[in-house]
This record gives C-alpha cells, structure tokens and sequence, in this order.
C-alpha cells in the first residue's frame, strides 16, 4: 500500500507498520523457542518448539530393560510436562504482547522489552 499523502497520516502509517513487524517478530520468537521437559525418572526427554510440536527425544539406556508399555507412559509424561511449560511460557508472553498492541494501536512508542527466551522447566 501507498503512503498517504498527509504528511501526519503517512507517519502514523509508518508506526503501525514498523509496529506491527515488532509483533510479528515477537510472535515468531515464541514459535521458534525450543522447551525441553523430562520424565520423572529423568530417563526421558523431549523437546518440543513453540508450536508444540516434538522436535527432540532422548531415551537413557535404561528404557530397555522396561516394557514397552512404561516406556510408553515415561515418554507420555515428558510430553505432558513440556507441553504444559509451553502452554504456561505463552500464557505469561499474552499480555505483554497485547499491551505492546495496544500501545501501537494508540500510536504511543514502544519501550521494546527483552526479548523473552525459553526456560527449561523442573523435572517433577
């Protein structure tokens, strides 16, 4: 889209633009971060990005002498609990992310917060 011509306009135009990228730049962070989670035995670990999708597995050793059905649900338990850190990690970055929103929507400038990195959550 074209600048407008009012010289006012087209600076707000450029705010909301450059704001705008901002967010989508935020946005991208949370779905490129990466959240790694464990069983409780520490025997299992997963990695999943932002979006929730699993990106990494690691199994100890001592998986093989377990049936496949714990194995099973020491892999379901290390999902579960990065998925939960996921959901959380998100939730917290929500309403930063809308008030920066409304703040380029207000025109007002924004004060361009630390970028926020992914923790790993405690192993239960």
């Amino acid at each position: 889209m074209t600048e407008p011509p009012d010289p006012h306009l087209a600076e707000a135009w450029r705010r909301l633009q450059t704001g705008m990228e901002h967010l989508d730049r935020r946005v991208g962070d949370l779905a490129d971060s990466h959240y790694l989670a464990g069983d409780e035995t520490g025997a299992v670990e997963v990695t999943l990005n932002g979006r929730g999708r699993l990106i990494g597995l690691r199994l100890d050793d001592r998986l093989l002498a377990m049936g496949a059905q714990e194995v099973g649900r020491q892999i379901n338990e290390a999902l579960w609990a990065a998925q939960e850190f996921v959901d959380e990690t998100h939730g917290e970055a929500l309403p930063a992310l809308e008030a920066e929103a409304e703040r380029i929507a207000a025109g007002q400038p924004l004060d361009h917060p630390a970028q926020s990195g992914a923790e790993e959550p405690d192993n239960p």
